[in-house]
């Protein structure tokens, strides 16, 4: 991600939906990066949908995977029903 490289090998999970699962302390570095607050209650990062950040390239083998930023921002919708039945919808 930009200047940032872990050159060791380390493990990484991506699943086929919105999730990335990395080690603690590179998770920490990127979030750093692109301006992320950490959320440990919820165990996320926070980040303005309009940010830049350089795109994260992974390399496995002989393999280079580009995950562009665009790709790595999630705009978040909640919406929740009062007791009475009224509806309240937030976009963070």
């Amino acid at each position: 991600m930009g200047d940032y490289k872990v050159m060791d090998r380390t493990r990484a999970e991506q699943d086929l939906y919105s999730l990335m699962v990395l080690p603690t302390a590179v998770a920490d570095k990127m979030a750093k990066i692109a301006n992320a607050r950490p959320d440990r209650s919820m165990g996320i990062y926070f980040v303005d949908c309009n940010a830049k950040f350089p795109a994260i390239e992974i390399e496995a083998g002989l393999d280079t995977y580009t995950i562009r930023t665009s790709d790595l921002i999630i705009k978040i919708f909640l919406s929740m029903m009062d007791q009475d039945g009224l509806l309240l919808a937030v976009q963070l």
